[in-house]
């Protein structure tokens, strides 16, 4: 079982804690954090470069979030304005399916012309038709436990950030640089 250490905040020493090593399908590739809410600033580009959670799989993106991460219906409904999964976009969260090794990115409005077309259910939405999420019953897995891929940006970094950093997140060991303060490697 590995271990990996992160920076201290307060510069006391270059390494305080140890992070516990995460058994996922004993992948000794990966490590899961626990920095605690405390440390969101120096995680903000992992939560943007993407980081994984252990999820039950076959389960709706609304299930996912409301039952599973714990977020508030209101907040998801008036607060998560734009979502893609595997790159595109959704509008309806109550159809989309999670499934193993899914890539989900979560972003607040975003202005413009291009934030109002991939906003979710919007009225704008045509305009993107042949990319968005529809729901294929021939790729749905059958619930199990999973690792999924999140991404959180803009505002959503910053207020669900904390939430994912006090559940721990898992990263591959191989995309953190400890000599560089446990910044993600190109």
């Amino acid at each position: 079982m590995g271990e990996i250490m992160y920076p201290d905040d307060e510069g006391e020493s270059k390494f305080k804690r140890i992070a516990r090593s995460c058994d996922m399908e004993h992948n000794e590739n990966l490590v899961k954090l626990s920095p605690g809410k405390d440390k969101l600033s120096s995680f903000l580009p992992v939560l943007q470069k993407g980081f994984m959670q252990e999820v039950k799989t076959g389960c709706t993106m609304a299930e996912l979030f409301i039952d599973q991460f714990g977020f508030d219906k209101n907040y998801v409904k008036n607060r998560i304005a734009t979502i893609f999964l595997n790159g595109k976009p959704v509008d309806d969260i109550f159809s989309a399916i999670i499934n193993d090794k899914d890539v989900i990115a979560l972003s607040a409005a975003m202005p413009g012309l291009v934030g109002a077309v991939f906003r979710s259910g919007s009225s704008l939405a045509s305009f993107r038709s042949g990319i968005s999420y529809f729901e294929d019953k021939k790729i749905r897995d059958e619930s199990k436990i999973g690792l999924i891929t999140i991404k959180l940006f803009n505002l959503l970094a910053k207020e669900l950030g904390p939430l994912f950093l006090e559940r721990g997140i898992i990263l591959e060991k191989d995309k953190l640089d400890p000599d560089n303060n446990m910044k993600i490697k190109a």
